[in-house]
């Protein structure tokens, strides 16, 4: 600690936070973290010397908890909107939302989507861009974009796991993380 000189009737006050944190699990509960301010208040003059004493103490508290098992159904509906046209004039644009649950096991570790395009009205074949949508886990995934037997009325993308994955588990991501495949075809 510092000494310092201080005429007569000067005081210095010093703050001093101690933050205690006793993090740990005990048989069923917990300790709770405790922060005490604790203030020193130190006078000098020429002949008092005043020192304060505190003394800290520590609170546990201990919580016991009951588990209760809840069983929640979640129903899901997803909705393939595409924006049409009755004749798709120049330039000629149309866009859509297919659902995850068009996906389709194609090889022991890809999975397919065949996206229906008909509603758009194209007359010719237009040039088709994807992106896959999802909660989660989609980022790992390539070959969506890659665009397979495109055609006026529809086109096939192809998913792999970036690693190795099965078919079978992706079809499951898919369905858990909604993967839906949002796609723009588009010609002039």
């Amino acid at each position: 600690m510092a000494t310092k000189t201080e005429t007569k009737d000067q005081t210095i006050t010093w703050e001093i936070i101690f933050k205690l944190f006793f993090i740990g699990f005990l048989s069923a509960g917990f300790t709770a973290a405790v922060a005490v301010p604790v203030t020193i208040k130190i006078v000098h003059s020429s002949s008092t010397t005043i020192t304060s004493t505190t003394t800290l103490s520590t609170v546990t508290t201990v919580t016991t908890s009951t588990s209760t098992s809840v069983t929640t159904t979640t129903t899901i509906t997803t909705t393939t909107t595409t924006t049409t046209s009755a004749i798709c004039t120049y330039p000629c644009r149309c866009t859509g939302i297919s659902s995850y649950t068009l996906w389709q096991i194609l090889t022991n570790d890809t999975i397919s989507m065949t996206v229906d395009t008909s509603s758009c009205n194209f007359y010719q074949t237009p040039t088709y861009f994807t992106s896959l949508f999802g909660t989660s886990s989609h980022w790992t995934m390539i070959g969506y974009n890659a665009i397979y037997s495109p055609a006026n009325s529809s086109f096939t993308v192809h998913l792999r796991y970036i690693g190795s994955l099965s078919s079978s588990t992706l079809l499951t991501y898919a369905s858990n993380y909604l993967w839906n495949v949002h796609w723009f075809g588009t010609y002039s």
